[in-house]
């Protein structure tokens, strides 16, 4: 026995013709020109402006921050609410 068990499928789908495959698409198939990328959308990750960066916070304090936003329909994350507060900071320090 030589090859895949699935190498007898391979040789008879490479001999049909081009015009003789079936190139309807199926159901569950949106047609080509309504195919997207699968995937996330760009966000902050692939954004060059923003950077990864590690910090130590209190759980009280996230959770919390956590809670306040979600209460209020804040559609900020923590990242975003943190560099609004850091760059008040920065212009009053400044």
């Amino acid at each position: 026995m030589s090859g895949s068990k699935f190498s007898g499928v391979l040789a008879r789908l490479k001999d049909v013709l081009p015009e003789e495959r079936d190139e309807t698409p199926s159901p569950s198939m949106p047609p080509a020109s309504d195919q997207t990328k699968i995937g996330r959308p760009p966000g902050k990750r692939s954004d060059p402006d923003w950077s990864p960066r590690t910090i130590l916070m209190n759980r009280h304090t996230h959770k919390s921050v956590q809670r306040i936003l979600l209460e209020n329909d804040d559609e900020r994350d923590l990242s975003e609410l943190v560099d609004e507060l850091l760059r008040g900071w920065i212009d009053k320090a400044t």
